[in-house]
This record gives structure tokens, sequence and C-alpha cells, in this order.
């Protein structure tokens, strides 16, 4: 969101399972930090295959909402 209110991009990332932002801040040089976590399951693994597993999100967006 922009300083009027309005939405100034939008992006979706992920799997299709559940994930989550739990905090977003917009840092001092213009981006955007986002903290959060996703589940994850791989079919090789038989820990995580039957049992998703949380794995935590850290990511950086770019002013216009590229991924840095």
């Amino acid at each position: 969101m922009g300083s009027q209110g309005r939405k100034e991009w939008d992006r979706i990332f992920g799997t299709s399972l559940e994930e989550s932002a739990r905090a977003v801040v917009q840092a001092m040089d213009g981006c955007y930090e986002v903290a959060g976590y996703s589940r994850a399951a791989y079919s090789d693994d038989p820990l995580t295959a039957d049992n998703p597993t949380r794995l935590t999100l850290l990511a950086k967006f770019g002013a216009n909402g590229t991924l840095e």
C-alpha cells in the first residue's frame, strides 16, 4: 500500500500447501521485508511426505515488487 492507501503491487508465490506472512515492514531503502512460514512436503523424503513440515520464510521485495 502506498501512503494514500492504494495498492501499489501484488505478487503470488508459493505451493499448493499453506503459506503465511506474519510480518511485513518497509525498509529505509523502500524495499519490503517479509517474514513468515511455508509448509513443505517432499515426496522422496519419508519424514515429510505424509506430514508436511513448516519452513521459515524470509523474503525481500523491491519497491516495485520484484523479489530481491
